[in-house]
């Protein structure tokens, strides 16, 4: 009878190869759940959290948009439309502040006591509450998604 023989740097190099083929193989299974996981789900909706904005620590103040001293929510207001000024014409905003009528405001309203419209912009406004000023962003219509081709 024969005596089987282990080569050991032929065992050796069988046990690198499958461990390597073992780690490849986990790796592809890894790649493929994230991509179809990632195109199966819906997007999150983007929020900015409360904590966020009390922290001061929003996109526009990293990047020194917003100055300082301008918060950037204004409760209770909201912007529904804006014509900009121009050529020495005033700017328009059209507001909704705590559920009443719909009104349409110069800069320089006084919208509520102790609110007043300060500046009107292509895309936001800017209030004054108590003396600080508020930036109000017009919202952006949600992009309809994309038809399937069939």
């Amino acid at each position: 009878m024969r005596a089987v023989s282990f080569d050991s740097p032929a065992l050796l190099q069988t046990t690198i190869v499958s461990l390597l083929n073992t780690l490849a193989l986990a790796c592809l299974a890894a790649v493929l759940a994230y991509w179809t996981w990632r195109w199966v789900l819906p997007a999150p909706e983007p929020s900015v959290g409360s904590s966020q904005a009390a922290s001061g620590a929003g996109a526009g103040e990293l990047f020194g948009s917003a100055p300082a001293g301008v918060v950037v929510s204004a409760a209770g207001i909201r912007l529904l439309g804006v014509v900009a000024a121009a050529d020495g014409y005033p700017g328009y905003a059209l507001l909704q502040v705590d559920g009443q009528p719909i009104v349409a405001a110069q800069a320089g309203t006084t919208l509520a006591p102790g609110l007043r419209l300060a500046e009107v912009h292509a895309r936001q406004v800017v209030l004054e509450r108590a003396g600080v000023s508020e930036v109000l962003l017009l919202p952006r219509p949600p992009t309809p998604l994309p038809t399937p081709v069939r």
